[in-house]
């Protein structure tokens, strides 16, 4: 029975996102990529979120940024899932261990009673048809005000009586005490909170954290009460959506399936006021339930879930020829294309142990081929299913330098995607840079990456960074345009509405920098390149781009044109010094051979 209690308790933290009873200070999670260039590295985790991989991370790694997957508690468990990616599409995968903050939550793993609703848990699971809805409304609604974090409370605060305290102290008080484990005390402290501030914007907050409390506290009854709470004081608070969906992982808990089901459907219909990050959730755990209801009737599905464990277990072979067999005689069952998909990820991990180039190319060839044939319809796949695939074949002949095939396969996916009324963004903004590569280096039109970047900026839930990039990426056509003053328009207002995204004002001064120029303003154009050189690192620049070192030439040239040579040959000096084999070097040398030393 205690152990029971345990396992319960660790489910529900898991779920719930709040702390295990016991402090958890250090992580392991799996890396599975790494660049020199940030942005590459924020693209590909983005890419694998959108796989459906959870979660996904980038982590600063001295001169390299680190993609990684899973935050795991204990090194076994890390091991577990480093093996289902090592036979999966990354056979190089490791695992790493990362210090956290003392506050951080740490969410356990989940445990048998999930396990039964979700397949293929952990970083390779294939995404439902719920998952996609769930993923592209979450940001199209409304976010709710969280608590802020709380200051450490003084032994004032902490000795003096609940009613004679502010709403502030009081509201961090009952926090403080959350943090210190006191949970009997930082329960009262929010009862408290709530009965005497009810209509303060957080006493619905303090009503769920109360339930959270009550849940490491192992009282489930009691907490199902305070989420309950929740419902009937503040109905059309956007925290009765959190409420509704606590309340739901309670039920799958005591086995009331049918139950749990209700309130998930209640939340994904909007039948109750709930985040977007909520209401996915919500979308998420019903394909959990579509799944397990498949698992249950259907035997290629069962067979799935067979070849799943053969790849936990560190046996692709077998995987594989259970796979197969699903392909081969359940071609009428939407299992034969997430297993065709599983065949072409295993084909792409053996490419890579290639002992040589002919078996190399023969074995991706295979995987592309079968990517391909899902892509195209060939094989019964859900919704979800088809994407990845065609995501993948997008991927490939991007790699490629097909470009003309890419952007057909982005198209497509677009295509399908808008049909059902959850447009992607980062697919658009993926035509977008397509448009423009083809501009560039063959016969494309530059006003067709315009627009798909107005398509980008209107479809709501769009991140701030798919956004600047768009933007910038827009400002970027307007300039090989030659319409310069619409170029560094959009560039102020890149660095007026995103100035956290860091390298898209890098790029937004470098590129304001060479429009001024283009005008013939030196004095704007020295003062943008300064930005680029003096507020960014050398972390910041994009791989065979050093953006800083082109920036000093540029500024050299510049002050060439505002007749201040002698401080262009000190700044021409300083370029060579720093990089002498850069090719900025190399331009630097011929202007300041040209360059009179008295000159000034």
């Amino acid at each position: 029975m205690k152990k029971h209690a345990a396992s319960l308790v660790a489910f529900l933290c898991a779920f719930l996102s709040i702390a295990n009873p016991v402090d958890a200070k250090t992580i392991y999670s799996i890396q599975v990529f790494s660049s020199m260039n940030p942005e590459t590295a924020t693209a590909r985790a983005a890419s694998l979120s959108s796989e459906g991989y959870t979660p996904v991370q980038t982590v600063n790694k001295g001169e390299r940024h680190a993609v990684v997957v899973g935050a795991f508690e204990t090194y076994s468990d890390a091991t577990f899932y480093k093996n289902k990616l090592r036979n999966g599409a990354f056979p190089g995968a490791f695992i790493i261990k990362r210090e956290l903050p003392p506050e951080t939550v740490i969410p356990a793993l989940p445990e048998q009673e999930l396990k039964t609703e979700e397949v293929f848990q952990g970083a390779i699971r294939s995404p439902s048809s719920n998952d996609l809805k769930g993923r592209k409304i979450a940001e199209s609604l409304p976010q709710r005000r969280r608590v802020k974090s709380s200051p450490a409370i003084t032994d004032a605060v902490r000795n003096a009586s609940n009613d004679s305290l502010s709403e502030t102290e009081l509201l961090h008080k009952s926090y403080a005490l959350g943090r210190e484990k006191k949970i009997g005390e930082s329960i009262q402290a929010h009862r408290d909170f709530v009965r005497r501030f009810p209509s303060h914007e957080h006493a619905a907050d303090s009503l769920l954290s109360i339930g959270h409390l009550l849940i490491s506290d192992k009282r489930t009854t009691e907490a199902a009460s305070a989420f309950q709470e929740v419902l009937q004081q503040y109905p059309g608070s956007l925290q009765s959506g959190e409420a509704t969906l606590r309340l739901a992982y309670l039920k799958i808990v005591t086995k009331e399936r049918q139950a749990a089901r209700n309130l998930f459907s209640s939340i994904a219909a909007g039948e109750v006021p709930a985040t977007g990050s909520v209401r996915a959730e919500a979308f998420k755990r019903l394909g959990c339930f579509d799944r397990a209801d498949r698992l249950q009737s259907d035997p290629a599905f069962q067979l799935l879930h067979q070849g799943y464990e053969k790849i936990a277990a560190s046996k692709p072979g077998e995987a594989e020829s259970l796979f197969s067999q699903i392909v081969q005689n359940h071609a009428s069952s939407e299992a034969a294309g997430e297993a065709a998909l599983r065949l072409a990820y295993l084909k792409w991990a053996a490419s890579l142990e290639a002992s040589d180039e002919p078996s190399r190319n023969a074995l991706r060839a295979d995987s592309r081929a079968r990517f391909e044939s899902i892509a195209r319809g060939e094989v019964k796949s859900s919704p979800a299913v088809r994407i990845e695939a065609m995501h993948r074949c997008a991927r490939i002949y991007h790699g490629k330098k097909e470009r003309i095939r890419a952007l057909q396969a982005y198209q497509e996916i677009a295509a399908l995607t808008d049909s059902v009324g959850s447009p992607d963004p980062d697919v658009h903004l993926e035509i977008a840079g397509l448009y423009m590569e083809l501009a560039l280096s063959e016969n494309g039109s530059l006003e067709n990456c315009i627009r798909e970047c107005d398509t980008v900026l209107s479809i709501p839930g769009a991140s701030d960074r798919t956004c600047a990039t768009a933007l910038q990426m827009k400002a970027e056509a307007f300039h090989f345009l030659k319409d310069y003053r619409t170029s560094i328009d959009l560039e102020r207002k890149i660095l007026k509405e995103y100035p956290d995204c860091k390298s898209m004002a890098m790029l937004a001064n470098f590129y304001m920098g060479l429009s001024y120029f283009q005008i013939n303003d030196p004095y704007r154009a020295q003062n943008s390149f300064e930005k680029v050189v003096n507020d960014f690192s050398d972390n910041d620049n994009l791989p065979g781009n050093d953006l800083r070192l082109a920036s000093k030439l540029y500024m050299a040239q510049a002050l060439i044109r505002m007749e201040k040579r002698r401080k262009a040959r000190r700044l021409l000096k300083e370029i060579i010094t720093e990089k002498p084999a850069s090719k900025q070097a190399e331009d630097a040398r011929k202007l300041y051979e040209l360059i009179k030393p008295d000159a000034e």
